[in-house]
């Protein structure tokens, strides 16, 4: 009964009466599924013409389909219709509004339109935008789902449409709507990213409100689709929000030294995947925390008024410009930061060392407490290490003793005179499978030497060396027991006691020391000797920048990594007597690989096994287009083209294992030389970045183009995908300048009905000899860069690694592409030489 009350048809009436154009105002109708009666549509006209003057971000307008609408017709449509009705003749009785209530049956047979039927609701005006905004996505979402339902995309519809639409009619409500300020979505870029602060803002007001979980699940569910359709590659992960624990000052902009004032200070709050999402990440040879992102930060002001310090959006708002400076310089390792110690500070506290300081102004210890205290101090400054690790300290007369063991302990070595000092890299045990493992470990290769962790041994500075030698020597001849001997006896006095050292050391020399401070100055030398935190974690056991993410890809040897201690304690030396930083320069053989003792990443390989799997894929591309007929040999020579341009492309730029690199042509700048990456292409955790191609390997994209010409030639009884060919050849020669997205991607597998196919880590190993790890690629190209002495700055860059505040092409960064280009250009020109990659021409040339 009351379906048949709305299927009344006025819409011609309507049309007729109001003198507006009748086939835009149907499509508008249709998009938000009206009732043909148009129940309440003069409440719908206000609702709507201001949501449709809400400017979502483009991206997300075009995963909505709203850039396919006529908006601004249909704005224009709603003004002329606006001032006409307040005359309203009783044939259109229904249209007027009710603010009381909805008919029965217009929310189980209209719920998008029913959302819309709202009159004079009394909205908080500080809460207006952001529900115009979240009714516009959440009703478009709806819609969106709905349209893909029936083109048969969706065979069941999720119940977060019926949730969501009904979270946004209770928007309406005060009694149902959040007491707490709603999620602010007016600058997301995505569903994903809509999706991720939808579950942010749930899980900081879930004891407050139940309200937001129905919308989510509306957007998930579109997401989860657009995500399915797109030819891009996503890793469709779950992420979980997570306090990182760092507190970061913020300090005044004028950059005074505020260490002794009250400063307010914040929290990162991290989006991290989910333990299903790592295990994911690490099976395709990549790390978790490549997928970790800054999602908002938790605000401590001492300094503000009493009565606002709880309101947590007004400190935001007061302190956003200076959060902003300060995550950008708290990732940056200056050796002129305000925190980081002076060379006249690490001057003073050697000098007091030296002499007799701590006797005179810590009566209370003895001499054995005096030599420890010493001790500690010196080998913070020198290894970098936190005191949990320092403490740990053992003693063994020699390195027999040592290896005697069998255990990799942090010791002192007396006969030696040096320490002994474990090393882990957080790369995982990466098999290479078992035909790889073995053809890899025999000759030429020797692929077997590579180790996650291992034991440098290596001579601290002189004054340094005496202090722990003697105090080591006169703790061994008082031990009852020569079997791990501990090198400190009262470890749990030690923080107490250097905090009242520094202290005393601050008020007579007027420096800033921090038992903090002190492990900052080795961490500075190895980032000036190297620019390399995998490397600063690596020695000094320091979470730093980008460094796990680095140090999981990279394979170091471990003959640099003493040279760089050696390098670093050196550096160190000189900064304090000149105050001055002079990078040192290694040799190629003391960062060499091959035939090294290393350790890392084992997915690192070495490079004459990659020039083998270099020849060959090139073999193949050669023979193929000689060993079939017909489609066969149309299908075999294009496939082992594309599988050669992928791996070529993989080992020179650190591409990501993706669904279709190089995904549209124009991705290259034919002038330049440089290509635009998105390899990790959910906008959530997107990290675009531009790098430089090889000259040589530009020249095999313009053969590869005219091979494309050739097969599309050969292909007149396949117009559909010779048309799409055709189309690719345009885009790249210029001659296509529209924006929209081509039906296939640029480098793309044929099946054998000549169809195209994605050029997925998956499909790609079907070309390989045997089974290799997807991403090896980036795991070799870090490993080299390092090796062959590549800026460590650039390196990071060109990997796609950085953390919150070092983003390349955030406003306040200095980084410009052609500059790394420039300094890049000579390493990555190198490495193809190496491996071998020539030219091949495909169809062109047979």
């Amino acid at each position: 009964m009351t379906e048949c009350k709305f299927s009344i048809d006025k819409l011609d009436f309507f049309t007729e009466w109001f003198s507006i154009d009748k086939s835009s105002f149907t499509q508008l109708c249709i998009w938000i599924q009206a009732p043909r009666n148009l129940q309440q549509f003069i409440a719908v006209t206000e609702n709507l013409d201001a949501l449709l003057s809400v400017n979502l971000r483009q991206e997300l307008a075009i995963e909505l389909g709203l850039d396919k609408l006529p908006i601004e017709a249909w704005r224009a449509l709603l003004q002329q219709l606006k001032p006409k009705l307040s005359n309203v003749p009783p044939e259109l009785i229904d249209i007027k509004p009710n603010k009381q209530t909805r008919p029965a049956g217009m929310i189980g047979n209209y719920p998008i339109y029913a959302t819309l039927t709202a009159a004079e609701v009394d909205y908080p005006t500080e809460e207006i935008e952001k529900i115009k905004v979240i009714h516009l996505i959440g009703m478009s979402a709806a819609i969106a789902y709905q349209q893909m339902h029936a083109a048969g995309v969706i065979k069941e519809l999720s119940s977060g449409v019926e949730a969501g639409l009904r979270e946004i009619r209770d928007l309406e409500k005060i009694a149902k709507r959040p007491t707490v300020p709603l999620p602010d979505l007016r600058d997301v870029i995505s569903l994903t990213e809509v999706q991720a602060e939808l579950e942010e803002w749930i899980e900081w007001h879930s004891i407050t409100t139940r309200w937001g979980a129905g919308l989510r699940l509306l957007i998930e569910s579109v997401a989860e689709q657009r995500s399915r359709a797109s030819r891009h590659y996503r890793m469709r992960i779950s992420t979980q929000i997570q306090r990182s624990g760092q507190q970061i000052s913020v300090q005044e902009l004028d950059g005074t030294d505020a260490t002794n004032k009250q400063q307010p200070s914040f929290e990162p709050t991290m989006r991290v995947p989910d333990t299903r999402s790592k295990k994911l990440l690490q099976q395709q040879g990549l790390h978790p925390a490549e997928m970790t992102t800054l999602t908002s930060v938790i605000v401590t002001d001492p300094t503000a008024p009493r009565s606002v310090q709880s309101d947590e959006q007004l400190i935001r708002h007061r302190n956003r410009r200076r959060v902003q400076a300060s995550i950008v310089q708290s990732a940056q390792s200056l050796p002129n930061r305000v925190e980081m110690p002076s060379p006249y500070e690490v001057q003073a506290l050697l000098h007091c060392l030296a002499n007799d300081f701590i006797k005179n102004k810590m009566e209370d210890l003895n001499t054995p407490q005096y030599d420890e205290l010493k001790v500690i101090i010196l080998l913070r400054l020198y290894t970098g290490r936190k005191l949990d690790s320092l403490r740990k300290l053992l003693i063994f007369q020699s390195k027999a003793d040592y290896d005697a063991a069998q255990r990799t302990f942090f010791a002192v070595l007396i006969e030696e005179s040096c320490l002994a000092l474990p090393v882990k890299s957080t790369a995982n045990l990466h098999s290479l499978g078992a035909v790889g493992s073995i053809l890899l470990a025999d000759e030429p290769f020797y692929h077997n030497d590579i180790q996650l962790q291992d034991v440098l041994e290596f001579r601290l500075p002189p004054v340094a060396t005496q202090a722990v030698i003697g105090l080591a020597k006169r703790k061994l001849q008082c031990a009852t027991s020569r079997k791990r001997v501990p090198l400190f006896e009262c470890a749990d006095e030690h923080e107490q006691w250097i905090r009242e050292l520094l202290k005393k050391l601050n008020q007579t020399y007027a420096t800033r020391w921090t038992e903090h401070r002190l492990s900052l100055v080795m961490r500075m030398a190895i980032e000036q000797c190297t620019q390399d935190p995998a490397l600063v974690q690596l020695i000094t056991e320091q979470e730093y920048s980008h460094s796990i993410v680095a140090n999981y890809y990279q394979r170091t040897s471990i003959t640099f990594i003493s040279g760089v201690i050696k390098a670093a304690h050196k550096l160190i030396q000189q900064w304090v007597r000149t105050g001055s930083i002079i990078p040192p320069a290694f040799s190629e053989n003391t960062r060499a690989l091959q035939n090294k003792k290393s350790i890392g990443s084992s997915l690192a390989l070495p490079t004459n096994f990659v020039a083998q799997l270099c020849e060959h894929l090139k073999h193949h591309a050669r023979l193929n287009s000689r060993l079939f007929t017909g489609d066969e040999r149309l299908r075999h020579a294009h496939n082992s083209l594309v599988a050669y341009i992928t791996v070529w492309l993989g080992f020179i730029s650190g591409y990501r294992a993706v669904l279709d690199p190089i995904s549209d042509p124009r991705h290259i700048d034919l002038e330049t030389g440089l290509m635009v990456i998105s390899d990790k292409d959910n906008s959530l955790f997107q990290h675009s970045r531009i790098i430089p191609l090889t000259a040589r390997f530009v020249e095999q994209v313009d053969r590869y183009v005219e091979h494309l010409i050739q097969l599309a030639m050969s292909l007149p009884h396949k117009q559909s995908i010779q048309q799409e060919i055709y189309q690719l050849c345009h885009r790249y020669q210029g001659a296509d300048t529209s924006t929209h997205e081509l039906s296939i991607p640029f480098l793309f597998f044929l099946t054998d009905t000549l169809q195209a196919r994605a050029v997925s880590p998956k499909n790609l190993q079907e070309h390989f000899p045997f089974e290799i790890r997807a991403n090896a690629n980036r795991h070799y190209l870090r490993s080299m860069l390092v090796e062959l002495g590549a800026p460590g700055e650039m390196v990071a860059y060109f990997m796609g690694h950085w953390e919150h505040g070092e983003e390349p092409h955030q406003k306040l960064s200095s980084i410009s592409p052609i500059d790394i280009a420039i300094q890049l250009a000579p390493y990555l020109n190198t490495i193809e030489k190496q491996i071998g990659w020539t030219i091949q021409g495909g169809l062109v040339h047979v």
